[in-house]
């Protein structure tokens, strides 16, 4: 059944909602259905109608449903959206305005579907979109763009635009575009010898500050840009113009058009208007554009649809991708569809719709494949295809579903299939149709006999029929007059959380399988009398999700084909009660103190104890011992050192009767409790931690904690409640009172240490470590403009964060220090930037600390700080003595001693001393290194370095030299004194 929005013909893009015009459209439909039952052609559809105008009141006249119905009619809109836009393209093909008579047919088809005129209008509009006509005064000089072109063409960029030239996209503003070729000259210019190359990047770069230089200017070249973006016509339309006087005639112009279509893939339309404007653009004559008919070679003015002669359409939509093509066209320019076949998918179309009204569906359904071919489209083909695909689809699930019925034994359900599949005109295998039959046919027969029959017979007759046939009423309801024997006796027992019940067979013949249902507080008294736990054809099931603390009942039915024996009970109620938990025994001096949590539902605890290392495995080997209170215990009267196994069953009063749980053990060692471990300490060295502590009477255990733990220090623990807390170091003891461990983490933690005997152990106040390694090798770089200072260390592995913290007049005190200044940076940053960037770094000396932090839920760890003095000052006076001592009396060793000043502070670099016999060396390895400091220092005034040297000759010379020629930027270094030795 249609719609009913669509069928009364009411709007539903925004429902109607008024009730009084829904009933009037409802009468005006009522009385045109009568109408048409007098028409033999519209007769069905009008009685269907009729028929269904309760239902259409119903729903239409109520809110919720009419609002369901409204979204329905939406959803049907849409998918025939696709099929309006086809016949669009189609009519688009005439011409560049829809006529009347179109749309009208157009509205006539689509219009109940709630495509109005003014909507159908629109959506034909906005296919035939056309260029915008660009003003020629709008565009790039042509001398300009001649001069980018040649350039362009240098640099191997012939395809590409300035945009790739400059690497920024089209989007970048003027004043980005400017600022890049800016940059990119100055590069080139800093350059020393030139290639050329670089002269056309440098000249380029220029014409790309004048192009650029603000948005007119932009907009032009990006108009240039649209309007030349076609280069393989561009290149097509110069030479036939230069060739012609610069003139493109008609003929021209569709070879042209050819090029564009074939080259680019755009319509015939769009590749005539882009020949238009680049033609105007380079002012060449373009005569009253013709269009010659491919099929009589007839000139048509521009803009006729049809041919003025032969009146065959002069462009034609391609089927497959909807590209426009001319009418002489034999393929599709863009995608190479056969448009001479067009007129054979309609044939095709004609003959597929004779064979579904004949029921020849697969026949239909190869001609449809055939259309479709020639014309993929087209709006009927599909409708067709989809029709025939459904009711193949309606045949071979039916099928399917006959099948079904033959393999569950439901011979009646699968025959009243079968008749309506015939009526519906589906195929059916005649050997299936004739077994259903045949089936049915003696079971009538044999239902005859068994009518007649009693006892046993009647029922050795029911149980052969239930081989043939499942949905016999008058079977199934014979079937009820033979039930099973019930099941003799069920037994039960209970293991842990699971409850066994186990039964004797039941003594009737047949196939009999067996149904044991549960239920709480009373027993079942038929099977659905509680939840059915087990449904099967086992003596023995395990009902292992029982539910806890509650009296549970079971009953055990027998049960043979689909008919119940009577129950039989489980002789006792069970239940399942829970243990006591979080058990705990802690050890004291010749005593044992017990605690657990109990349910609320116990009222008694059995406690018992042995005394051993291994539990026994007898419970008749434990001694009882009287338990009054329900939480714990402490028991005295042990003896230290030995241990005590302890179980403890807990009593549950349900219903008036208690039921016991099985037993809990644990045990523990009284012990006369030790101090705490005393004068605790931890450090990490090389990665290692290292732990001292004064010896103890009891062993050392130690645990790690990663947040800062709460105990009570002095209390005994049992150990298993710590290991439930904490993870137990594995130390490498050096002697009772040293040892050593690594942890494998990164950030803060705690060690809590301890002390232990048996199951027993104390706790002392935990220590707080950290393992977040400290930056190393501070050093630093200045660029040419000293605009940047890049700040370089060595990362410690696993850590990619760091803190800069510097000042200008001392170290800072910390990273709180409110006068210091901070720079954050992570690895990524740092390598992004190579280093840690301070931009337009101040002048003078910066004293700077590094820091390693991790982070972890927003707190923050940091090592150490790792200093170092940073110089950003201009060239400094550096002045050196040398002062050489031989061997002698009292010094068996040569030394010379280095004294430097400067005033102020700052890092001097690293540096050497290297001699020259009766000359001054020139540099650094003109002659031989007398002594190298290979770090380097931090001087504040002044600074003295004495070295053990080789003895050296007479008139030996001595000069300075940095290790890194780079320093003498920053450094003027001179000798206060004489160099000669």
């Amino acid at each position: 059944m249609e719609n009913y929005f669509i069928l009364l013909e009411l709007p539903f893009d925004l429902p109607e909602s008024d009730t009084n015009k829904i009933s009037e459209a409802i009468s005006k439909k009522q009385a045109q259905w009568s109408r048409d039952q007098s028409n033999p052609v519209k007769k069905a559809k009008a009685s269907e109608y009729l028929a269904a105008l309760e239902d259409i009141k119903k729903v239409m006249l109520d809110p919720t449903a009419r609002k369901q119905e409204a979204a329905k009619a939406k959803q049907i809109k849409a998918s025939k959206a696709k099929e309006l836009e086809a016949k669009l393209s189609l009519y688009r093909a005439k011409g560049d305005e829809l006529s009347e008579k179109d749309l009208k047919r157009l509205v006539k088809v689509f219009g109940a579907f709630g495509f109005t005129a003014d909507e159908i209008k629109k959506k034909f509009g906005s296919g035939n979109k056309k260029q915008d006509k660009i003003d020629p005064s709008e565009v790039l000089d042509k001398t300009q763009a001649r001069n980018v072109q040649n350039f362009m063409q240098q640099l191997d960029m012939k395809e590409k635009t300035l945009y790739d030239f400059l690497s920024l996209a089209p989007t970048a503003s003027w004043n980005q575009l400017c600022e890049a070729a800016d940059s990119m000259k100055k590069k080139i210019l800093a350059k020393g010898d030139k290639t050329g190359r670089d002269n056309a990047v440098q000249s380029l770069c220029g014409l790309c500050v004048v192009i650029f230089k603000d948005v007119a200017s932009k907009k032009k070249y990006d108009n240039y840009v649209n309007l030349t973006k076609y280069r393989a016509v561009n290149e097509a339309v110069d030479e036939l113009a230069l060739s012609n006087q610069k003139r493109i005639e008609p003929k021209m112009k569709e070879s042209l058009i050819d090029i564009a279509v074939r080259q680019y893939h755009v319509s015939v339309s769009d590749a005539s208007v882009y020949i238009n404007h680049y033609c105007e653009y380079m002012g060449y004559a373009l005569p009253e554009n013709k269009i010659v008919c491919g099929l009589c070679g007839t000139e048509n003015p521009a803009g006729t649809t049809n041919c003025v002669k032969c009146g065959k359409p002069l462009i034609i939509p391609c089927p497959a991708c909807s590209a426009e093509n001319n009418n002489s066209a034999k393929v599709c320019a863009k995608c190479g569809f056969d448009l001479t076949k067009m007129d054979k998918a309609v044939e095709l179309l004609r003959q597929a719709k004779q064979k579904y009204s004949e029921k020849a569906l697969e026949e239909a359904e190869r001609l449809v494949k055939e259309a479709k071919a020639y014309w993929p489209n087209h709006a009927d083909v599909l409708s067709l295809e989809k029709t025939i695909q459904d009711e193949r689809k309606q045949a071979a699930d039916t099928i399917a579903a006959i099948m079904k019925d033959i393999q569950d034994k439901k011979m009646y359900a699968a025959q009243t299939k079968i008749d309506q599949a015939k009526a519906n005109g589906f195929s059916i295998d005649p050997s299936v149709a004739s077994k259903v039959t045949a089936v049915l046919k003696e079971v009538e027969s044999q239902l005859a006999i068994m009518r007649n029959a009693s006892g046993d017979e009647a029922f050795t007759i029911a149980m052969k029929l239930t081989e043939l046939i499942a949905d016999s009423d008058e079977l199934n309801q014979s079937l009820k007059k033979f039930p099973p024997d019930e099941v003799p006796a069920v037994s039960s027992k209970r293991v842990g959380d699971e409850i066994t019940l186990t039964w004797k067979p039941s003594p009737s013949i047949g196939e009999i399988t067996y149904v044991v249902v549960r239920k709480e507080n009373t027993y079942p008294n038929g099977p659905t009398d509680g939840s059915t736990v087990y449904n099967g054809k086992e003596l023995a099931y395990t009902d292992s999700n029982a539910p806890k603390n509650t009296v549970l009942y079971y009953s055990v039915f027998a049960v043979r084909i689909g008919v119940h024996s009577k129950a039989t009970r489980l002789d006792e109620a069970v239940a399942i009660v829970g243990k006591v938990t979080n058990l705990k025994a802690i050890g004291g001096n010749e005593m044992v103190t017990l605690s657990w949590t109990k349910a609320s539902t116990v009222t008694e605890i059995r406690l018992y104890k042995y005394c051993g290392y291994e539990r026994p495995q007898d419970d008749s080997q434990y001694e009882t011992i009287p338990c009054t209170r329900l939480d714990g215990l402490l028991v005295n009267g042990l003896t230290n050192g030995m241990n005590y196994w302890f179980a403890i069953s807990a009593g549950h009063t349900l219903n008036g009767k208690t039921y016991f749980s099985e037993k809990a053990y644990l045990s523990a060692v009284p012990q006369k409790p030790a101090k705490p471990l005393q004068d605790f300490s931890v450090q990490l060295i090389d990665e290692v931690f290292q732990a001292k502590w004064t010896q103890s009477e009891w062993d050392v255990i130690l645990f790690y904690a990663k947040l800062k733990p709460e105990y009570a220090v002095g209390t005994i623990y049992d150990l298993n409640e710590l290991l439930s807390k904490y993870e137990k170091i594995d130390i490498n003891l050096k002697s009772l009172t040293e040892a050593e461990f690594r942890l494998n983490f990164v950030g803060e933690c705690y060690i809590v240490p301890g002390v232990i005997n048996a199951s027993n152990v104390i706790l002392n106040v935990a220590s707080y470590i950290s393992s977040v390694p400290a930056a190393k090798n501070i050093s630093f770089d200045i660029n040419s403009a000293a605009t940047e200072m890049y700040v370089n260390f060595t990362w410690p592995k696993k850590i990619d964060r760091s803190l800069l913290v510097y000042r200008m007049d001392s170290y800072p005190t910390g990273i709180d220090d409110p006068l210091a200044h901070k720079v954050e940076c992570s690895k990524r940053q740092y390598e992004a930037n190579e280093g840690i960037l301070i931009s337009n770094p101040a002048k003078g000396t910066f004293y700077a600390e590094v820091y390693i932090y991790f982070e972890s839920d927003g707190h923050r760890v940091y090592s150490d700080a790792c200093r170092a003095l940073l110089s950003n000052e201009p060239q400094k006076d550096v002045f050196y003595t040398l002062k050489y001592k031989k061997a002698g009396l009292f010094s068996k060793k040569c030394t010379l001693t280095v004294e430097i000043e400067t005033e102020g502070a700052c890092v001097f670099p690293s540096f050497a001393i290297v001699s020259k016999f009766k000359s001054t060396p020139l540099k650094r390895g003109d002659g031989d290194i007398v002594c190298t400091v290979n770090d380097n220092t931090e001087i504040k005034g002044s600074h003295t370095f004495e070295f053990d040297v080789s003895p050296m000759k007479a008139d030996t010379r001595l000069k300075m030299f940095f290790l890194n020629d780079k320093n003498y930027k920053s450094f003027k270094i001179a000798c206060k004194a004489g160099n000669n030795i």
